[in-house]
């Protein structure tokens, strides 16, 4: 299936349950790695598995308990649990949520709710249109990768979820290109994406749906990369050609007290846990 998208006006909060489920229980399907640590799964992951239960539950009238998807590039599979569901007037469609489980690895997003709400497109319409909720961020610069104006969900999650929704087709006896409409929203992704750098990427009001393998290794040092170079290619027309890396005294002081320069390119040295 492939996937097209679109922006949503987000509604004034997402839907969430104020009595979580025990990290105990929604961690259960991951794995440790030759270190010893528990390895995740990605927002991107997530994405796809709450997206494939809601399509179950639009066309079988029942949630499932938890939801297998494939992971990118035929690696394997995940299952993980559903945590919530809703079934909506028909104007609202239905949703579910899913717990974004990192592992081991020290990431903000660790434990955010992640809901999608699915609608049947009309006839005629095939394939998946993706649009962004509250909490999820919107790509205000270039340079990420993703057009401007559009949800920050990134190529390979947008790829996952239309996998995931075109198995829940088949699933309950659809065409696996059925148009359907998925909405992500992140509970308290906007006070989450505070602790991110995707202000300084130009992402504005929420958190990204990421990941390229579906899988979180705990301190990855790809994951520590990305989070150096995405400034470095996130231009602007005000921002100067260079970057400054400030040495380790310095990079105590303030981003931007050194040079005049803009905040945004100023990269400070250290393991970043905020992107994922």
């Amino acid at each position: 299936m492939t996937t097209t998208t679109d922006r949503q006006q987000p509604a004034a909060a997402a839907d969430h349950n104020p009595n979580p489920r025990p990290e105990s229980d929604y961690s259960r399907p991951t794995k440790r790695d030759p270190r010893g640590m528990r390895t995740g799964y990605t927002t991107g992951t997530t994405a796809a598995a709450a997206a494939k239960a809601a399509v179950i539950l639009m066309l079988s009238g029942a949630a499932p308990s938890e939801v297998s998807i494939p992971l990118p590039g035929g690696t394997g599979r995940a299952t993980l649990p559903v945590h919530q569901s809703w079934r909506m007037d028909p104007a609202e469609g239905v949703r579910c949520s899913a717990i974004k489980d990192g592992g081991d690895d020290p990431d903000v997003t660790h434990g955010a709710e992640i809901i999608v709400g699915v609608w049947r497109l009309p006839d005629g319409y095939q394939g998946l249109q993706i649009a962004g909720g509250p909490g999820v961020g919107t790509v205000t610069r270039p340079g990420t990768g993703i057009a401007v104006g559009e949800p920050a969900v990134t190529r390979v999650p947008r790829r996952m979820m239309a996998d995931a929704v075109s198995e829940g087709l088949a699933q309950c006896g659809w065409p696996a290109d059925t148009g359907i409409r998925a909405r992500i929203s992140v509970v308290n992704g906007a006070a989450i994406a505070e602790q991110t750098t995707n202000a300084r990427l130009g992402v504005l009001g929420g958190i990204s749906i990421l990941g390229s393998t579906g899988i979180v290794q705990p301190f990855s040092t790809a994951a520590w990369r990305a989070s150096v170079t995405s400034p470095l290619m996130s231009p602007t027309p005000t921002a100067w050609s260079i970057s400054c890396c400030p040495p380790a005294p310095a990079a105590r002081n303030t981003p931007g007290e050194c040079w005049t320069c803009p905040i945004w390119p100023i990269l400070r040295p250290g393991f970043s846990p905020a992107r994922r």
